[in-house]
């Protein structure tokens, strides 16, 4: 579960998870007195070019020690196999749902199998929907090619390979291989792993019973627990975002082997027990009929819309130039993260840009309540023989195995939550709880980060984020702008130079500098949203 940017610590660095201080605390910024009585930092200290907001954050110098370190090869075998597991479970998975399909015709069950066909032809269209976004600009062979990599189902396998060796973002790309990755799984989860699980599960409550059937729902258990705690763990250790983003990313304690191994593990069971016990929820709930069930979602999701839209966070962060397309996205976006939270519990869920520390743990906390709920309609509903036999339900199950199941479930999500706080690194713990801004939480990032690199990333956000700080961007920029020309960092490619705001340049001829350099690339980047925004508007008629 551990990405190749892994920062790994050195051996001889001690873990100190009891007595950790609080974010910003002088112990943990590794401030001291100096005779004079002016503080120094240990660690750090500023360059004459930070901006003065700028602050020590605890992990910037955890990510900053690792850095430095010599690589372990637990660490890095360790992401290797998380990758390559990761691979093969979405092609395992994908196989066992094919033979459930073959199962379902073979007994008749036609209603299943054309559910099973549909998720799965689903998540193919979305899939190539994306390769088209990311790589239309890239040319029409590349992008026959990745299309190829999804037609074939080799596309997880090809994503985890590109993590793997470091493969570097094309110019003219929407998003980087380890984010393509990522996304990649998102639509997965959303469309096709956790809907197959909610078919499974309901094949095997009420009507459907198979050796095969019990392996197909817990592969697609344990595939979808994989991948949420995939996605979240490698975000969390990659060196990348944790230089990016120190005040979110850094609660796993790299420094202990035993405690981010521990964290692996309870992230995948939060996971493996939250939709175990949903899939089941829902799939009782079924038995009564999909009106229930529908409203119960309907409900969740116009709620966190409600929410969102009170708090000034609905917009998506991409920065497309179109109102029209980034609502359009915001809208599925949205959706799409709100249902793979209710049904994983996902840790990255709760990044202020996505769901928001405060709503995740609320959710979380209610989910008990959303299933026990859902369980008592079916009991209510088999309480009635009558109905009962007009539904014709082969076995009904009794309100102690109803409510023994998912209480049971409930409980073990629970307290492998509460080991999985013991564990994380304390200063984190905060994360689960804030009510900070989209907004908020990107000058924060800005202001924490210590490497240029790390900084510029604000500018891939969309304007609206950090509008309210320009002056203080525009000062931090043009002052920052010259060296990098001049001395040209390995960071300080085609990308990043794209996404620097043109009039927030004073230097009009060291604008033309930056753009010059392989300019063709840096307009077709440019032109990715345009490109969005014409497919819609053709669309829409």
């Amino acid at each position: 579960m551990l990405s190749q940017t892994t920062p790994i610590p050195s051996s001889n660095v001690p873990f100190r998870a009891a007595s950790s201080p609080n974010i910003g605390s002088r112990e943990y910024c590794g401030l001291e007195k100096e005779e004079g009585g002016r503080e120094k930092n240990k660690r750090h200290s500023m360059s004459a070019k930070s901006h003065p907001s700028s602050k020590v954050h605890p992990a910037f110098l955890r990510v900053n020690t690792a850095a430095t370190a010599l690589k372990d090869s637990f660490y890095s075998n360790l992401a290797n196999a998380s990758l390559a597991a990761g691979a093969i479970l979405s092609v395992a998975d994908l196989a066992f749902d094919l033979a459930m399909v073959k199962e379902y015709m073979e007994n008749n069950k036609i209603g299943y199998a054309k559910a099973t066909i549909v998720t799965i032809s689903l998540n193919l269209i979305l899939q190539l929907f994306f390769v088209y976004v990311q790589y239309h600009n890239a040319g029409v062979v590349v992008m026959l090619k990745e299309a190829l990599f999804v037609i074939t189902f080799t596309k997880p396998g090809v994503d985890a390979y590109r993590v793997v060796n470091g493969t570097k973002q094309r110019a003219n790309t929407l998003v980087d291989p380890h984010n393509e990755m990522v996304l990649i799984r998102v639509l997965e989860l959303l469309v096709e792993c956790i809907p197959s699980t909610i078919i499974q599960a309901m094949a095997l409550v009420s009507e459907h019973y198979s050796t095969l059937s019990a392996l197909s729902l817990v592969s697609s258990l344990c595939t979808v627990a994989f991948i949420s705690a995939c996605i979240s763990i490698e975000k969390d250790v990659s060196e990348k975002s944790r230089a990016e983003s120190p005040n979110f990313y850094g609660l796993t304690p790299l420094e202990s082997r035993s405690r981010t191994i521990g964290i692996c593990i309870c992230a995948f069971f939060i996971s493996f027990f939250q939709l175990s016990a949903k899939a089941i929820a829902c799939a009782l709930c079924s038995v009564e009929g999909s009106t229930v069930l529908a409203v119960y979602i309907g409900a969740e999701v116009a709620i966190m819309f409600i929410y969102k839209i009170a708090s000034g966070n609905f917009m998506y962060w991409w920065s497309l130039s179109s109102r029209r397309l980034r609502l359009l996205a915001s809208v599925i976006l949205r959706f799409a993260m709100k249902i793979i939270m209710d049904f994983t519990g996902m840790m990255f869920c709760r990044h202020p840009l996505e769901m928001g520390g405060a709503f995740y743990s609320l959710n979380i906390a209610f989910t008990p309540v959303v299933c026990l709920f859902l369980g008592s309609r079916y009991v209510a509903f088999t309480s009635d023989k009558e109905r009962v036999e007009k539904a014709d339900l082969q076995f009904v199950w009794k309100p102690s195995e109803v409510y023994g199941a998912i209480g049971l479930l409930i409980i073990l999500q629970f307290f492998t939550f509460l080991l999985f706080v013991d564990l994380m690194m304390p200063s984190y713990k905060s994360t689960f709880m804030n009510f900070q801004s989209g907004s908020e939480f990107c000058i924060e990032s800005f202001r924490f980060a210590k490497k240029d690199f790390a900084k510029v990333k604000i500018f891939s956000k969309h304007r609206s984020l950090w509008i309210e700080y320009e002056n203080e961007l525009k000062k931090w920029l043009n002052e920052n702008l010259v060296v990098w020309v001049e001395n040209e960092p390995e960071w300080f490619d085609d990308h990043k130079r794209a996404i620097i705001p043109e009039d927030l340049v004073d230097d009009k001829e060291l604008l033309l500098k930056i753009k010059g350099k392989k300019v063709e690339k840096i307009q077709a980047l440019r032109r990715n949203s345009v490109g969005l925004v014409e497919m819609v508007e053709r669309v829409g008629g």
